[in-house]
């Protein structure tokens, strides 16, 4: 963001709300500025804002929403290096750091093809790094 074209809180909310145009963001965006231009109302500060909208679209259990993900994801569209990136992003916010389901979320996540690759090695792949690698070095040959 611009800090001299936005140099008030005013305009910096006004700005954010400018993307606001999806279903739920746009639902948000009209509540948020009924209550905020009514009567006596202030848009209050930008710190402010950012909190409110925080507050308002971050997922109440980030860390069962990491493991859903995990466990329902599918590769289909990525590539196997972008998907294992995203794959490892969640692992973060679940929490989980156990080697055993992780290895069982992420082959379920695999097509088939893949799956039966690394299944059919002849030494079975017993960390998820080595699940990584394996999946990547498969998949990009």
């Amino acid at each position: 963001m611009n800090d001299r074209v936005y140099d008030t809180d005013r305009k910096k909310i006004i700005f954010a709300l400018s993307f606001m145009k999806d279903e739920v963001a746009e639902m948000w965006k009209q509540s948020w500025w009924k209550q905020h231009t009514a009567e006596n109302a202030t848009f209050g500060t930008w710190k402010e804002f950012k909190d409110t909208l925080k507050k308002s679209f971050t997922p109440a259990d980030k860390e069962g929403d990491a493991i859903t993900k995990m466990q329902t994801a599918s590769m289909t569209g990525k590539t196997t290096n972008e998907f294992i990136k995203e794959f490892k992003n969640w692992q973060l916010q679940s929490g989980v750091n156990e080697d055993r389901p992780l290895i069982e979320w992420f082959l379920t996540t695999l097509p088939t093809s893949l799956q039966d690759k690394i299944l059919q090695k002849e030494n079975p792949l017993t960390t998820l790094e080595g699940w990584y690698t394996t999946t990547s070095n498969l998949d990009n040959q």
